[in-house]
């Protein structure tokens, strides 16, 4: 009996096993779908960007692209900046790793040409879209109110 019911209790746990394994998980689809609208984001605004005078950045252990974008441009909401210009390397703001060489654009020079103003605070409403459908609606807010005060 005891043979019987191990027998049972491990061909259940494999059956869960495999239907696990067998089809991703809501949070990675939505994580996939999230990712595509950020390239397809970069894609329109990337030529948009001036990128003369930039630096990079190499993120160290613990760094996410609101401090860094706060020790640079002295406000943690301006990352959207660092993303676009970054687009090679980030995929989504919230997964950053050491070591990844970041590209940090003069702000001063992008907010002071008009047009590459006016396409950004297209860009960074575009960006407080995908981070409200993450529910991050403070982070939307913040960056909402950034964009429209450049």
């Amino acid at each position: 009996m005891r043979k019987l019911l191990f027998v049972l209790a491990l061909m259940v746990s494999i059956i869960i096993i495999l239907g696990c394994a067998a089809a991703p998980p809501p949070q990675t689809q939505v994580q996939q779908e999230i990712d595509a609208e950020y390239q397809e984001i970069y894609v329109r605004y990337y030529g948009d960007l001036i990128l003369e005078g930039a630096r990079t950045h190499v993120v160290a252990r613990g760094e996410t692209l609101s401090v860094i974008a706060r020790n640079y441009y002295n406000n943690k909401y301006h990352f959207p900046l660092i993303m676009l210009a970054s687009r090679q390397v980030v995929s989504d703001p919230e997964r950053i790793s050491p070591g990844m060489r970041l590209t940090i654009p003069d702000l001063a020079r992008n907010w002071g040409n008009a047009g590459t103003r006016n396409r950004l605070k297209a860009y960074y409403n575009e960006i407080a879209d995908l981070y409200e459908r993450k529910g991050q609606v403070e982070a939307a807010q913040n960056i909402r109110n950034l964009a429209a005060s450049m």
